[in-house]
């Protein structure tokens, strides 16, 4: 792996003001942190999550003490000290909800620059999908479980197919409606899926989830150089470690590792962040201009790409033939356009 020694670089966050992004599982978790971020530095965010409570605490928490003291109920949308912020309920399982964030993104500020799919969810330890009580006729009434793949990965699948034709509009140059957001001088576009370290490491029992986390991965793999190429749209993915947050406290994963750490017979380090320091690394991937089709795995706050090193190293775990004979084969068929 290579490191970036300049993640997260919290000097380009001033460059987040007037961008306007859409967050996807923003009212928790790495997804609230990285909402708090984009507010923060001034940028317009539609974010939705399907915990409408804490979607509207947040933008709560957001306001000004006088402002938030002044608001009706409704607290889906509203101008903060630093960006504006708009939350609408979002259920990722639901295309018609994600469209609506991006509709209202588009309709309210002209454009969007950035879209980030934080929403996720842990296999339930009580519905394993690979249960060992099944039987060969239990196994046969029902098809299990798939929902941890349904909002992880054909989510994510969903969310990038309806980000992109709204970060293309965005470069093409339209006219801006008054009380728009103005342009910000440059014409980046970015979508960013939020992996996991079981992206490329064994999680055993995680059964859905791992598959689901290498799954983003191939998606974003198959989307950097198509995608980018074609709409110069930035695709890359962030791969946290160990990560305090409602869905790791849910399954006691962060307590059992505080528990062990304190423990004086412990022979065996642990390691875990905050979800505020994962959050600054999607930012910085977000802001970095040119970088595309990078995984970076994140742990205790320090980022690592391990993309180049792969296609690095391919000839030494792969073999020199086998390396050589695949990219033949790949420039072939990008002779061609590719498929």
């Amino acid at each position: 792996m290579s490191q970036y020694p300049n993640f997260p670089d919290r000097n380009t966050f001033l460059n987040l003001k007037g961008k306007v992004v859409v967050v996807t599982g923003g009212a928790s978790g790495i997804g609230a942190a990285l909402v708090t971020i984009l507010h923060h530095h001034g940028a317009y965010i539609v974010f939705g999550d399907i915990n409408r409570a804490a979607g509207e605490a947040l933008v709560k928490t957001l306001l000004p003490k006088s402002q938030s003291q002044s608001q009706s109920t409704d607290t889906s949308s509203a101008n903060g000290s630093g960006g504006v912020l708009t939350f609408l309920p979002c259920d990722v399982c639901e295309y018609s909800d994600m469209y609506a964030l991006f509709r209202t993104a588009h309709d309210k500020h002209g454009r969007v620059d950035h879209a980030v799919f934080c929403a996720g969810i842990i296999d339930s330890p009580t519905s394993s999908y690979f249960d060992a009580t099944l039987t060969i006729n239990s196994v046969g009434k029902e098809h299990g479980d798939t929902c941890t793949l349904d909002v992880n990965f054909f989510a994510t699948c969903a969310f990038a197919r309806i980000a992109l034709p709204f970060l293309r509009r965005g470069q093409e140059g339209e006219a801006r409606l008054p009380n728009r957001a103005t342009a910000t001088g440059s014409s980046d576009r970015s979508l960013t899926f939020l992996s996991s370290v079981t992206g490329f490491r064994d999680a055993p029992g995680m059964f859905l989830y791992q598959t689901s986390k290498q799954a983003i991965l191939g998606l974003m793999r198959a989307m950097r150089t198509a995608i980018f190429g074609r709409d110069g749209i930035r695709i890359n993915a962030v791969c946290p470690g160990m990560t305090e947050s409602p869905m790791t406290s849910a399954i006691g994963l962060i307590d059992w590792f505080k528990h062990r750490e304190s423990e004086a017979s412990a022979q065996l380090p642990s390691h875990y962040q905050s979800s505020e320091a994962v959050a600054e690394h999607i930012a910085s991937v977000m802001l970095a201009e040119g970088l595309n089709g990078k995984s970076i795995y994140v742990e205790e706050g320090k980022g690592w790409d391990f993309e180049d090193g792969l296609a690095r190293e391919m000839p030494r775990w792969l073999g020199e033939e086998p390396t050589r004979w695949s990219d033949e084969n790949l420039r072939f068929l990008g002779s061609f356009g590719g498929l």
